[in-house]
């Protein structure tokens, strides 16, 4: 009995005799009659047998039809460039040669196969297509013909279309009620999916199409002249991709203010996939100046669905965002060259402008002004700053008439640290991802905070955790300092305890979206202990470890 692979073969030898030049060839009476038999071959209609398809995102489903003649031969393969059959979007079974096929978008043509006729053997002439949905997440009702491509007797192109084909899928409504954010990039044949690729972090790609439809099927940004690439440090390396957003203007998206610049975080290690979010919202309920907004998006790159993520502002130096001055190259005195600066503590130290402080060694690195701004004058001035603070604080002899308070901003160190305390963070011990910013005639600020995906809210700490962080050490030996905790504290407590509806709330939103993302996208590496819960578990647990640090918190507060 021959193998499906085998008939495959046949009829592809087949079609390749059939419309080749193998007539031209031909000139004897045999080989003319050999000839005259494989054009008895040709295809000569089409027929729907099965007449309406309804899909699911990225679901397969098959569709019968019938060639005639049932020995007819024809290239089975639709990846191919002589694949004879494909699909035709259109409102009427007439086929015009010279209309050439509309593609359908959300959809496509899997894979045809020869029908069994259910004991191992083929029915002749009667096969099974595969449609595939490509995972658009968008509700769609097309009607479709299958259309076959054949040569007459005189070696001309005809065509021959079925009947009128129902395709339909509820789309985005099985994917719950969160906005989709469609990604596409430029055409690439040299590609493996014919569009380029986002591969590198450095390199942008450019000319890329970004459309955000919301759960009401409202249609919240479509630009064309976009810019994407890859993002994070560690988080590049995983399965589930960060990406960085770069729009040719300023755009409100989702109801956040303009601006240019946004990231896609991939949340891959958070079975939760909310603990940027509630940082976030913790964060909120303090004096920070400013803390990233977010929202829960389902994103389609170039039509393939890659689950959950949060689109975020990036942070930047915009009257939107981290408010403060923007540096020029010509502020080189007193006091323009006094800010605005945005800095970050970060132990990959892969800023171009950068600096380690006289006496901690802390690495700061330059985030604004850019290479291209800063100049020496203004990078003396700041690391300056940072190395006076230092001095203050660590000096065996401190210069007279001055304090570490004229200089930083108590409030804000206090209320970003309560936020990492909160959360369990402890990445200002390393220090990774602590920001901070200047402002022209300023202090400085503690802010604004970011990245708490790795290894927060987790269970078992009964002390404090960042309590020795950057110039923490020394700040908690001031009682002055200490009583400015214990106030702000108190004050901010009752804030605090409303994020635990906040994280009801959330899950609630985001509940369908992070089961289908977790099927997409297993955790194969353990950071927050959760990552084998179900997601009701995984936020219930953090619920908890939120509720319980707020008590130990408020009782070692207390004793300090």
């Amino acid at each position: 009995m021959k193998t499906l692979s085998n008939l495959k073969s046949i009829f592809y030898l087949s079609f390749l005799l059939a419309f080749t030049g193998t007539k031209a060839a031909c000139t004897d009476t045999g080989k003319t009659e050999e000839l005259e038999e494989l054009e008895d071959l040709q295809p000569k209609g089409i027929v729907a047998v099965t007449r309406n398809v309804s899909l699911s995102p990225e679901s397969v489903e098959a569709l019968l039809f019938r060639v005639t003649p049932s020995n007819a031969r024809f290239n089975l393969e639709v990846d191919s460039k002589e694949s004879a059959i494909q699909l035709d979007v259109r409102e009427s079974s007439h086929v015009d040669v010279g209309a050439g096929v509309t593609s359908p978008k959300h959809y496509r043509l899997k894979s045809i196969e020869p029908s069994s006729d259910g004991n191992g053997g083929v029915t002749e002439g009667l096969y099974t297509a595969y449609i595939e949905d490509l995972g658009t997440l968008e509700a769609y009702s097309d009607k479709v013909a299958l259309v076959i491509t054949a040569q007459d007797d005189r070696g001309g192109e005809v065509r021959f279309s079925s009947e009128l084909i129902e395709i339909a899928a509820t789309g985005i409504e099985s994917k719950g009620k969160l906005p989709t954010m469609y990604l596409t990039t430029p055409e690439d044949p040299e590609a493996p999916e014919g569009r380029k690729e986002i591969n590198s972090k450095e390199v942008w790609v450019e000319n890329c199409e970004i459309r955000i439809v919301k759960g009401d099927g409202s249609e919240d940004l479509n630009v064309s002249k976009a810019s994407l690439r890859g993002r994070g440090n560690s988080t590049w390396e995983y399965p589930k991709k960060p990406f960085a957003i770069k729009l040719d203007k300023k755009e409100e998206v989702l109801g956040m203010p303009r601006h240019k610049r946004w990231v896609l975080l991939a949340n891959w290690m958070d079975r939760t996939l909310m603990r940027n979010s509630v940082a976030f919202e913790i964060a909120r309920k303090t004096s920070l100046a400013w803390t990233p907004r977010g929202e829960f998006v389902e994103v389609v790159l170039n039509g393939k669905h890659l689950g959950n993520y949060y689109l975020c502002e990036h942070i930047k130096v915009d009257e939107n965002r981290v408010n403060i001055v923007e540096l020029d190259e010509s502020d080189t005195e007193e006091p323009t060259i006094t800010g605005g600066y945005l800095v970050e503590m970060d132990t990959y130290y892969d800023e171009i402008n950068k600096f380690k402080t006289s006496i901690r060694q802390m690495p700061v690195n330059i985030k604004e002004p850019d290479e291209d701004v800063l100049n020496s004058t203004q990078m003396a001035y700041i690391e300056g700053y940072f190395n006076r603070i230092e001095t203050l604080l660590y000096d065996d002899n401190p210069p007279e008439g001055e304090s570490y308070t004229d200089y930083m901003d108590v409030a804000s160190f206090i209320d970003w640290w309560l936020v990492h305390e909160l959360t369990l963070n402890g990445e200002p011990n390393h220090p990774k991802s602590s920001f901070m910013h200047k402002d022209r005639e300023g202090k400085l600020f503690a802010g604004p905070v970011w990245d708490f995906d790795w290894g927060t809210f987790r269970p078992g700490s009964n002390d404090l955790l960042t309590k020795n962080s950057i110039w923490f050490d020394k700040l908690f030996q001031d009682a002055d300092f200490v009583a400015e905790v214990k106030s702000r504290w108190n004050l901010l407590k009752p804030e605090f305890e409303t994020v635990i509806d906040f994280i009801e709330d959330e899950a609630d939103y985001i509940r369908e979206s992070a089961e289908v993302n977790s099927e997409m996208w297993p955790i194969t590496i353990n950071v927050n202990g959760d990552e084998k819960m179900s997601f009701d578990q995984a936020v219930n647990r953090l619920r908890t470890v939120y509720r319980d640090r707020i008590d130990l918190l408020d009782r070692i507060i207390d004793k300090l």
